[in-house]
């Protein structure tokens, strides 16, 4: 819940409150802060992207895939928009051809609500210490920034976010969390070309404590397995699988 706040047990609530609502855990929630006390700490800059989702018009004109989304990728088109402008001009031998788009999708009356696409993260760590020294180092680079703590409405945990989600897509956001060390530094190789392209900002703000490490991708040998039909014992062509 660190990394991200909506990830709570019991829709939006967290486990922990869950717990605490019962004396009866008290020992267990006292015995779990000791964990935490104990352990190793670390401060994670935590950065997403959120992607438009492909709309109807998209799919319709671009087919399966598409690399530069347009206006009608981002914004699907309203109905009155799509009697005002249309696409489609009929011939006189009955046949339909597609016009260049006579909208923008500007106007109000034409935008239609947007779709939310994949939402890609980034993580790196750029601090590790103590559970007490990580939040008075977050404290600390709150008052450097100019930045208040907001602490989240689930987890309780402190984060200083120095970049605020807008509204609508593409959007993006960022923050400094502290967390138990362990986390795997990562994120996709086209992530940080994205980060620029949607915030104007290059690479995380703080100097992560390790060079990012690629791990191969495996892929899986995507074996479909073989369903005999019922009733048929013998079927030659399924003989090699």
């Amino acid at each position: 819940m660190a990394l991200n706040e909506p990830m709570s047990l019991y829709g939006t609530r967290s486990l922990y409150q869950q717990l605490a609502e019962d004396e009866s855990n008290d020992a267990v929630l006292t015995a779990f802060e000791e964990r935490l006390d104990a352990a190793p700490c670390s401060l994670y800059e935590v950065r997403r992207v959120y992607l438009p989702g492909r709309t109807k018009d998209c799919r319709r004109h671009h087919g399966a895939r598409c690399p530069r989304p347009r206006w009608w990728c981002r914004t699907e088109r309203t109905t009155a928009c799509r009697r005002a402008h249309s696409s489609f001009e009929t011939a006189a031998d009955g046949e339909q051809a597609e016009l260049p788009p006579q909208c923008a999708g500007l106007e109000d009356g034409c935008r239609g609500s947007q779709v939310k696409g994949a939402a890609w993260r980034s993580v790196r760590t750029v601090w590790e210490g103590s559970r007490l020294e990580a939040e008075f180092a977050l404290l600390d680079w709150s008052r450097e920034q100019g930045v208040r703590l907001r602490r989240g409405e689930s987890s309780r945990i402190n984060r200083l976010h120095y970049l605020e989600r807008g509204e609508g897509y593409p959007a993006a956001e960022a923050y400094l969390v502290a967390a138990p060390s362990g986390a795997d530094d990562k994120n996709r190789d086209s992530f940080e070309r994205k980060w620029t392209e949607i915030t104007g900002l290059l690479g995380p703000r703080w100097e992560p404590v390790r060079p990012l490490v690629h791990h191969p991708v495996r892929r899986g040998s995507r074996v479909v397995p073989v369903i005999r039909p019922s009733g048929v014992e013998h079927v030659p062509a399924l003989e090699p699988a």
